[in-house]
């Protein structure tokens, strides 16, 4: 039977200067990436980037009444994101990404200026509809698109086309995760399993704008970067309260099983699964866990696969996820 195994690395980096973007000229390749990781991956001692890219878990969803975060349940035992239904979210998103992607591909390509990058496209959408957007049955709201211009470089960058990306995003109903972890984020994933939408708080969508022109000088000189790919930054307005959400790639297929994970962190301080997560039919394992059950070492353990499941080996997935 093919056997699938996920081992999320956390990889603690020392903080760096924000700041140094504007000498970003003069650093090379090499060195432009390691700041740019460092930058992105923890920034006084808090990791933005890797907080915007990472995945769920296996934490499962708030009771009736209670939060995690902004995010919670109502009566009827649907999610909400503050306050807002997740069936009103997914809604919002797919009218305001279908408007904002078609109306910016009857524009022309041009260069991407240095003032792209801050740039914020707002059209409100009310609900009996106006010259501009369709009527629709959700609450009235305002949605926000950041750095359109630059966003639709980096997708082109990336090979995704304008209709692709709004087929995906748009043609279909948006799949809520059942196990988004103890983040209190949001996450829809597109029916194909192409792109996974994520909800982040109001200073990761900040940082992540800021970060936006050494992401462009990045992935200009490092075409094959291994950085998390960002297809898109866009914020819902509704009820009062702003909903802001990133467009990223789909990493872990659902019709993957995994069959084990572990969560590695580098450090052995209250890193072992406890036992409500062990008695889970999928649980996630930690560092002290690891170091008992793969005594080996990692090299050895694929190495193992290699040698006695064969053809197996190839379903074997590993994703590194940087903090």
């Amino acid at each position: 039977m093919p056997v699938s195994s996920l081992f999320i690395f956390e990889i603690p980096l020392p903080s760096s200067n924000v700041h140094c973007f504007s000498h970003i000229s003069t650093i090379s390749t090499v060195r432009l990436q390691m700041n740019l990781f460092m930058q992105g991956l923890q920034v006084g001692g808090i990791s933005y980037l890797h907080s915007l890219y990472q995945m769920p878990s296996s934490s499962g969803q708030p009771a009736h009444g209670k939060k995690i975060g902004h995010r919670g349940v109502d009566a009827s035992g649907e999610t909400t994101y503050k306050k807002t239904t997740s069936s009103a979210l997914k809604g919002a998103i797919q009218l305001g990404i279908g408007y904002t992607v078609g109306n910016l591909s009857s524009k022309p390509e041009r260069d991407v200026l240095m003032q792209d990058f801050y740039v914020v496209e707002s059209i409100f959408f009310p609900s009996e509809g106006s010259n501009l957007t369709p009527a629709h049955h959700f609450p009235d709201f305002r949605f926000k698109t950041y750095a359109p211009v630059a966003f639709r470089y980096f997708r082109e960058l990336f090979g995704i086309r304008p209709d692709d990306y709004l087929y995906s995003l748009c043609n279909e109903p948006l799949i809520e995760l059942s196990n988004p972890g103890a983040s209190g984020s949001v996450f829809y994933v597109t029916k194909d399993d192409e792109f996974i939408i994520k909800t982040v708080l109001h200073k990761e969508a900040e940082f992540l704008q800021k970060l936006l022109p050494g992401y462009y000088m990045n992935l200009n000189q490092n075409p094959r970067t291994l950085l998390p790919k960002f297809f898109g930054l866009y914020c819902v307005q509704s009820g009062g309260k702003n909903i802001r959400m990133v467009v990223m790639n789909n990493v872990l297929p659902r019709v993957v099983r995994m069959h084990l994970k572990y969560d590695l962190k580098g450090s052995t301080y209250k890193r072992r699964a406890s036992k409500k997560e062990r008695e889970k039919a999928k649980p996630t394992f930690k560092d002290l866990d690891f170091m008992q059950d793969i005594q080996e070492g990692l090299i050895q353990y694929f190495l193992f696969f290699l040698s006695h499941l064969g053809n197996a080996f190839q379903h074997v997935s590993i994703f590194i996820l940087p903090k």
